[in-house]
């Protein structure tokens, strides 16, 4: 079976979203399709021509492998997501709302249309527009609970929750929690809808109450320049 993915850009910091992609696009494989990780020099219509070397380069520079694909996996570059540049395939999914709008216009040759909804993307555009491409005649996967209700709130037809798992191989006990000090730790974002702000002023709080609990913040951004000398980053 032969499946698209297309990405709103190429990929070169870690993300959470895409990382769930690429989870997604191994295990495919691993189970013998063939998947194409569509990446487009931009996502913006009315760009009709850019040229190839500068598609070279810009994929080149930002190219870093944080993430370990199965050989098979394959990525394909293009200069934008209009049909015309995508393999035919059994299934073709969009992963943004940016992909879903070129998604949307596609042939049957492309395959069935599936809507990979991780995030109410209001950053990508305004609410009102995100929550029109849920209207798409296209089958649309949300990931949480709390995307589901809106889109049934909306009157979403075609809307079926899949959570994201966990691989129980990776993340697993293999120190007894009884015998661990007493420590924190978060995932730090500057996104304001993650509300990182919330937590270290939970965890704030938690050490007023409680003095020997440490914490401990990671992520892709730099150190919080206001966060506690005694919060690890």
């Amino acid at each position: 079976m032969k499946i698209n993915f297309l990405l709103p850009h190429y990929g070169y910091r870690p993300t959470g979203g895409f990382k769930v992609v690429y989870i997604y696009a191994n295990e495919f494989v691993k189970k013998g399709n063939e998947v194409n990780l569509i990446y487009p020099a931009t996502c913006k219509k009315g760009i009709r021509k850019i040229p190839g070397w500068i598609r070279t380069y810009i994929n080149k520079k930002n190219k870093s492998e944080w993430f370990v694909f199965e050989t098979k996996v394959n990525r394909i570059y293009v200069p934008s997501l209009y049909e015309k540049y995508i393999p035919d395939a059994e299934y073709t999914i969009a992963t943004a709302y940016e992909t879903s709008l070129f998604l949307n216009k596609y042939s049957l040759s492309k395959g069935k249309k599936i809507y990979f909804i991780q995030d109410l993307e209001i950053w990508a555009g305004q609410q009102e527009k995100i929550l029109d491409s849920w209207k798409f005649d296209m089958c649309k996967i949300v990931i949480s609970q709390y995307l589901m209700s809106v889109g049934k709130g909306e009157g979403i037809q075609n809307l079926h929750y899949i959570p994201n798992a966990i691989n129980r191989e990776k993340y697993r006990i293999i120190r007894d929690i009884d015998s661990r000090k007493n420590c924190i730790v978060m995932m730090y974002s500057e996104a304001e809808r993650k509300g990182s702000l919330y937590g270290i002023e939970a965890i704030k709080r938690i050490k007023e109450k409680k003095t020997d609990v440490e914490a401990i913040l990671f992520g892709k951004f730099p150190r919080p320049v206001n966060l506690p000398a005694w919060i690890q980053y």
